[in-house]
């Protein structure tokens, strides 16, 4: 069975109710898992306390309307509806925080104390809106994600020397095509920008994501493997990569990451209660 993930795939600045519609359209294109969007920039990040809360029960799958109305069917409806339940499980939900950063300065907020708000999320991506801040960006350790809203002009082009070392490191980029539905200009600033990427970074370590407010912005992962063929990627197994493999990789170094941070924490807090015991003898 194919595994597809949108990490990009429900937003937190709509209703609760188009949130489970864009779940539930999801789970109908065939996708098994999607993050849950939050984007805050990066002066705003010590504000991230109540989105934490509501995000500390990541990694669970969402609640489809079919179970409720199931529940007020009779007992023979019950019986027809329930090979279509197990044939099409509920989407894995991921919690996922994307910081505007426009310099090098807000990198820094994200490296300070705050990024502690941090922890709570599945997924850390930057939205970088400059220059400076693309190779800032392509610099770092602390991300999971590059995030380009390929459907507008970009600030920057990216480039080879700053593109390849990110990809070793195991950072993906990740290209945005909601907006590349709404307008014809749009979606040519989408093709022109997917081709600038996919020639830089020669196909490896890209993702693709809707970044949609509406489910009407949703698109199977087929007909977005078609768009990148048409980008440049040779063969529809290579772009299906960005939609199933490339986005998985993601997820798996995102839970590593988080996972030595949290081993490296504990290191350092033996290490000074070590040192204060030391203290504590000598007085």
């Amino acid at each position: 069975m194919a595994i597809y993930l949108d990490l990009a795939g429900v937003s937190t600045q709509t209703s609760p109710h188009l949130q489970q519609q864009s779940l539930e359209l999801l789970q109908t294109l065939g996708y098994t898992t999607c993050a849950t969007e939050t984007i805050i920039s990066a002066s705003k990040v010590h504000t991230l306390q109540a989105s934490s809360s509501a995000s500390s029960t990541t990694t669970t799958t969402s609640s489809t309307s079919t179970s409720s109305s199931s529940s007020s069917t009779s007992t023979t409806t019950k019986k027809r509806k329930r090979p279509q339940q197990a044939s099409t499980p509920p989407v894995r939900r991921l919690q996922r925080v994307t910081i505007q950063v426009n310099s090098k300065n807000d990198f820094d907020l994200i490296g300070s104390t705050q990024s502690k708000k941090l922890e709570h999320y599945d997924l850390v991506a930057v939205l970088p809106t400059s220059d400076e801040a693309f190779i800032v960006a392509c610099a770092r350790e602390d991300v999971d994600v590059i995030s380009i809203d390929a459907s507008s002009r970009l600030p920057f082009r990216p480039k080879p020397q700053h593109v390849g070392p990110a990809i070793a490191r195991g950072v993906f980029f990740e290209l945005r095509y909601s907006g590349a539905l709404q307008s014809d200009t749009c979606r040519q600033y989408f093709i022109t920008n997917a081709t600038l990427f996919i020639r830089a970074c020669r196909s490896r370590g890209l993702i693709l994501s809707s970044g949609s407010k509406e489910r009407y912005q949703i698109r199977g992962a087929h007909d977005m493997a078609n768009l990148m063929c048409l980008c440049g990627v040779k063969g529809m197994e290579k772009a299906l990569q960005f939609v199933s493999s490339n986005a998985q990789h993601v997820v798996e170094r995102a839970s590593l990451r988080r996972l030595l941070k949290g081993a490296k924490s504990v290191d350092e807090e033996v290490v000074g209660g070590g040192d204060g015991a030391k203290k504590a003898r000598k007085k």
